[in-house]
């Protein structure tokens, strides 16, 4: 990036109270303006920006705009809570839309939509994020809008690794070859299904959680490790999306554990 503008930014504690996409979006508009206008001079460079709207993340503050309700236990109350958040920032992302069709640049701009992480509402015991690697916290939204394509939903597993090498790939830029990810555009023009390749995610131990998780996916196969507790699970999620039926223990399913063990040691090992 040529210029990072991180201002006004608080502490983690002081980021869970807060309600920040109002004052990035006043530091976002002027700017998408300035932009705008440089791109349209003769001989000029796209420009690419990069906006992080925090609201969801935590703590869970309802919008009285976005109101859905207080709930009746402390699960639907974070849940309608939640809901509120990302009501509230898909209307900062509206804004952002309709700004650069204002600006006449929509039609020339790819918009990419993603997350970090999702949340947990006791799905598997616990709120929140950063405890486990269960599908509600590491499934996240990948939305790319390329100007003049038709619309198609992508099926199968892709990593958010793979969302720089497809943006440079859109941009017609070579791809280094140290990076970890691949490029998403024949799949997304449906010339191609997605890469067939292991999908990994790791959860690293930090303060206030000491435990380290690592993940494996496959096609339909999630195989999880806790390395601190020296427990694993293996979850067929065309079967089980909810990951409740934990395989690792049947005997119709040892050839699939030994397989996924085989490739997160393979990974962890830097094979």
């Amino acid at each position: 990036f040529e210029a990072w503008d991180n201002e006004g930014a608080g502490t983690i504690a002081e980021s869970n109270e807060d309600i920040a996409s109002p004052r990035t979006w006043a530091k976002t508009e002027p700017k998408l303006v300035e932009l705008a206008a440089a791109s349209k001079k003769e001989g000029a460079a796209p420009f690419g920006v990069f906006l992080h709207l925090f609201e969801p993340h935590s703590r869970w503050i309802g919008h009285a705009e976005y109101d859905f309700g207080k709930g009746d236990s402390p699960r639907e109350r974070h849940i309608n809570n939640y809901d509120s958040e990302i009501a509230y920032v898909d209307a900062y992302v509206g804004k952002v839309i309709d700004k650069l069709q204002e600006l006449g640049i929509y039609d020339d701009t790819v918009v990419i939509l993603t997350s970090d992480h999702g949340e947990a509402f006791q799905d598997h015991g616990k709120f929140f994020h950063g405890t486990n690697l269960y599908d509600e916290v590491i499934k996240v939204p990948l939305l790319i809008r390329v100007p003049g394509w038709k619309h198609r939903r992508v099926k199968g597993p892709v990593s958010l690794i793979d969302v720089p090498s497809t943006f440079l790939d859109l941009m017609g830029m070579s791809v280094p070859q140290d990076f970890e990810g691949e490029s998403l555009v024949t799949a997304m023009l449906g010339k191609a299904p997605v890469p067939d390749r292991p999908i990994f995610s790791e959860l690293l131990p930090y303060t206030n959680w000491k435990e380290h998780h690592k993940v494996v996916i496959h096609g339909n196969l999630k195989y999880i490790r806790v390395l601190t507790a020296g427990t694993q699970e293996l979850y067929d999620l065309s079967k089980d999306p909810g990951e409740q039926k934990d395989l690792s223990r049947d005997e119709g399913s040892k050839e699939d554990l030994k397989k996924m063990r085989a490739k997160l040691d393979a990974w962890m090992s830097g094979g």
